[in-house]
């Protein structure tokens, strides 16, 4: 009987269509397309990218039979600027699954890089990574706001979101000098800059975001359109939020702005996000930040029993808790427009 030769190697330009093919599988043609528009964003147009020499291949046999991708950002991390990547587009050739290809790959995946995250994966992902030292974030919850009643399920969620709204009526803001504007995040504003250069002090661990990121990860966008909640006080931009929006849901998937102390403002955003997408039927927002969190339950929102999955690797020596004080949202990772393609 012959022993399967396997090989984990670095991606190279010429497996691209092969890698696609295999996570299209079962996909029509049209989804073949979209994929490459997803691969260029993701890898060659990223600002942060080094032209995908990051990903990693499985081969069995001189079969390519696995993928993984890894998305690069930079990170303001206990106060250093800190390389890292997101582990995304994970995929085992079906044929080939059930051979350890997959914990393989995750294992190759963390060695030699400073850190390593992975956001909203699968329950076979979530085991592998466990079993392979990568540390859960306890910090990171779901909210969600019911607009349509469409069951008796629905109408006690909408009670109970009313009973929060009375609650927090002591908590709401009356007046505030800030004024809020939306515009598209293709029109991204390179004040971005000047705002990220006074607040990045503020946070702990947090994926970098500046002009550059928010421009390419929001407004150049190629399936999906977001736009941005901009805070201002007179000419300053002094916050911003960003959501995507359809008829059945919406989401607010980013924030810019103070870590701490000027909760205004991201009460603003999140009251200005329910508004405009009051044609929803639902609403809903995933977030790490704690005055984020006051800010949806002030207006309503409900949590989930659930946790969202964010989980991270560090290789940064004397890193113990890597998994802890981080400023995350639904935005991070490859983002969450998958179910918001061409709304």
């Amino acid at each position: 009987m012959g022993v399967n030769i396997m090989y984990i190697a670095e991606y190279k330009e010429k497996y691209k269509n092969t890698v696609i093919d295999l996570l299209s599988q079962g996909k029509d043609s049209d989804y073949f397309k979209k994929r490459h528009k997803i691969w260029n964003w993701q890898y060659i147009e990223n600002p942060f990218s080094n032209k995908s020499g990051n990903n990693i291949v499985v081969f069995e046999e001189g079969i390519l039979v696995g993928f993984t991708g890894l998305m690069p950002v930079q990170l303001n991390y206990m106060g250093n600027i800190v390389e890292a990547y997101w582990s995304v587009d994970a995929i085992i050739d079906p044929i080939y699954r059930g051979k350890g290809y997959g914990g393989k790959m995750v294992n190759e995946v963390k060695i030699m890089r400073p850190i390593v995250m992975a956001f909203g994966i699968s329950d076979i992902q979530s085991h592998i990574r466990i079993k392979n030292g990568y540390k859960v974030n306890k910090e990171i919850e779901e909210y969600f706001y019911v607009l349509k009643l469409y069951s008796l399920k629905n109408v006690i969620k909408k009670f109970f979101q009313y009973m929060k709204i009375f609650k927090n009526i002591s908590f709401r803001l009356k007046r505030c000098d800030l004024n809020v504007r939306i515009i598209d995040a293709s029109d991204s504003p390179k004040q971005i800059d000047h705002l990220w250069e006074k607040v990045q002090s503020g946070y702990s661990n947090i994926v970098i975001r500046n002009y550059l990121y928010i421009k390419w990860k929001y407004g150049n966008c190629p399936l999906a359109k977001y736009q941005l909640i901009i805070v201002e006080r007179g000419n300053e931009l002094v916050g911003l939020g960003v959501f995507i929006k359809n008829k059945d849901k919406s989401r607010l998937v980013d924030y810019v702005g103070p870590a701490k102390g000027l909760r205004q403002i991201k009460y603003l955003i999140v009251k200005t996000f329910k508004k405009e997408c009051s044609h929803s039927r639902l609403l809903s927002c995933i977030c790490t930040d704690i005055e984020l969190k006051k800010s949806l339950e002030i207006l309503g929102f409900i949590k989930y029993k659930h946790r969202p999955r964010f989980y991270i690797y560090s290789n940064i020596e004397n890193d113990r808790k890597p998994e802890s004080n981080w400023f995350i949202m639904a935005g991070d990772s490859d983002g969450d427009f998958a179910e918001f393609q061409n709304s």
